[in-house]
């Protein structure tokens, strides 16, 4: 569990989303080491798998979720125009401007991989939290 690079960087958020990550793809119990069941600090997310676990059937389950989370595009030049953050051509300057505007994004993003912004995963010692359209 804290053995990552990345997933240390912030463990309770990572935690979280790995919870609703189980939970998307229906896993019903979730095994985790006991040192991680007693810590505290997991809590939350435990809670969170443990009320939404075995749900399997929308009509039947009383309860539900909907979780959202950012993640900026370098395509976008509405959001991210081009005159203040650079071309919209696939390129480290692009996704640095970007990431400066963003104090808690910047700090993730330690590595620019293959002269564009996709995030390396050889060694993920970052969380992805930018990137180009997916088309």
């Amino acid at each position: 569990m804290t053995h990552s690079k990345w997933f240390m960087q912030d463990p309770q958020q990572n935690m979280y989303w790995t919870a609703l990550g189980a939970l998307q793809h229906g896993l019903d119990i979730w095994n985790l080491p006991e040192q991680v069941i007693e810590d505290p600090m997991w809590r939350q997310s435990i809670d969170i798998f443990n009320k939404y676990a075995g749900q399997k059937y929308p009509s039947k389950s009383p309860v539900a979720f909907c979780a959202l989370r950012d993640e900026l595009n370098a395509d976008d030049t509405v959001r991210f125009p081009e005159d203040k953050y650079g071309s919209a051509k696939k390129n480290n300057d692009r996704v640095l401007n970007i990431c400066a505007s963003a104090p808690t994004l910047k700090e993730t993003m330690d590595k620019i991989y293959n002269g564009i912004s996709f995030i390396a995963f050889d060694d993920m010692t970052f969380r992805r939290d930018i990137g180009w359209s997916r088309r």
